[in-house]
């Protein structure tokens, strides 16, 4: 700034921030010059102070710089003056630079003269201590977090088992209540609705319409039911109606048996008494031959002969295949009849029973299965007796061993013949056990 005559002083403003004009009067100035010098010795060290701390202390963050203002001229009074030696421009300079000064450091606001303190920029230390703590403080948590999971598992710890089973009872019950109260608020507010849909006098379509199924279902199980009982009665009726043809049945096969009974014993009969009348008519059968299929009458007379020597007769003879070597087995029908030729008069019946000697082939003494050679085999006579149960128990307890089944060699059938008398005829006994224990008795193989 330019002043005039020499001096330097700054050009004064109207309150509106426009220079005033120069028509004043030199008293104006004057006085105005006078004020100005007063304030500035009355503030003369205020202000070198204010200034010295400015330079001497370093702004601590960098702000940017300020542009340079202008400031209104303060009027001091000049009895307000003190009597040191400055001069008006000097203390109006000291003046200036101060605000300046202020303005460039950021605490003076431009246009209105306050002084604002600046904020300060966030620093990259300050940034890192924030971390730190922010750090710090997590670690804390993370610490308080552990020291409680420790705590909580030391009174778990502390529990015993019927303890925490008690726990986890009152839990499960807990939740059934719940679970309880739940559903007994389902069924209220269901309640609630039906009690709503009575009280309006209004039917529910799914109401009918379930009613409806439902006597449809009914019917249709009743039909069902009829059908099964009618069923039911047929069956009873069926099952009925079969007991007694089963009953009508075991009855007929009862008399049947009866019949049949007697028919055997009238049979038997017969036999003995055909067999005790007819013994000559033997001789005469020259038909019936077994030892060839010649007519010869001397067959018959040898048949005869045989017949009336062993008191046995083959009616009936088969062959059937055997079970070593594919060799053929006979069987004979056989009837033995005993006669009493001692006591003639005495009129006994006589005896007789039925038996079948099957003619076969065995192994041999001491010859093990299987069997490749004819001459591992040996001849065998098997004995089986039969209607033994329509005989007496006398009768049949008087066979002795006569009354199973027994093989033995056919060589011995001289003493079968001889066992087989003395057994039937009464002879048995004491006799039967000597020639039993005899060497040339029946030797039984099986």
């Amino acid at each position: 700034m330019k002043q005039g005559g020499g001096s330097r002083k700054p050009a004064s403003r109207s309150a509106g921030g426009k220079p005033e004009s120069s028509g004043l009067n030199g008293n104006s100035k004057a006085k105005a010059n006078a004020q100005n010098s007063a304030a500035a010795a009355k503030s003369k060290g205020k202000q070198k102070a204010k200034a010295a701390t400015t330079e001497r202390a370093p702004n601590r963050y960098p702000a940017e710089d300020a542009e340079a203002m202008d400031v209104d001229a303060i009027e001091v009074p000049h009895d307000e003056v003190d009597g040191e030696d400055m001069e008006p421009e000097v203390l109006e300079e000291n003046l200036v630079q101060a605000i300046n000064t202020a303005a460039r450091s950021g605490r003076v606001k431009p246009g209105t003269g306050k002084v604002v303190l600046a904020q300060p920029p966030s620093s990259p230390r300050k940034n890192e201590e924030v971390a730190w703590l922010k750090e710090q403080l997590r670690q804390a948590q993370k610490h308080k977090d552990d020291l409680s999971q420790q705590l909580k598992e030391l009174c778990q710890v502390r529990l015993t088992e019927p303890e925490q089973l008690l726990e986890r009872m009152e839990v499960q019950h807990q939740a059934e209540l719940h679970a309880r109260d739940s559903l007994l608020q389902d069924y209220m507010s269901q309640g609630s609705k039906n009690d709503d849909h009575g009280r309006t006098g209004k039917t529910v379509v799914f109401e009918l319409l379930t009613r409806a199924e439902v006597d449809k279902e009914t019917q249709a199980l009743q039909q069902q039911v009829k059908t099964l009982q009618e069923a039911l009665r047929d069956r009873d009726k069926r099952l009925q109606k079969q007991d007694e043809q089963i009953k009508s049945l075991e009855e007929d096969v009862s008399i049947t048996k009866l019949e049949l009974k007697e028919e055997i014993g009238r049979g038997r009969t017969l036999l003995a008494q055909q067999q005790r009348q007819s013994a000559p008519s033997s001789r005469s059968r020259t038909g019936w031959n077994t030892l060839g299929s010649s007519s010869d009458p001397k067959y018959g007379i040898i048949i005869a002969f045989y017949e009336d020597l062993t008191n046995v007769i083959v009616p009936t003879m088969k062959n059937q295949p055997g079970k070593y070597l594919d060799k053929d087995e006979w069987a004979l029908s056989c009837c033995y009849t005993h006669k009493d030729v001692v006591n003639k008069d005495a009129g006994s019946t006589g005896k007789s029973l039925s038996f079948t000697l099957r003619l076969g082939w065995e192994p041999a003494p001491g010859v093990q299965e299987p069997v490749v050679d004819e001459k591992q085999l040996a001849q065998a006579v098997h004995y089986i007796p039969h209607e033994l149960e329509h005989e007496s128990p006398e009768f049949v307890q008087s066979l002795g061993f006569l009354g199973d089944n027994f093989t033995f060699e056919r060589d011995q059938l001289s003493l079968f013949a001889r066992t087989l008398h003395d057994y039937i005829s009464g002879e048995g006994g004491e006799k039967a056990d000597q020639t039993a224990s005899d060497d040339d008795s029946v030797q039984i193989v099986e």
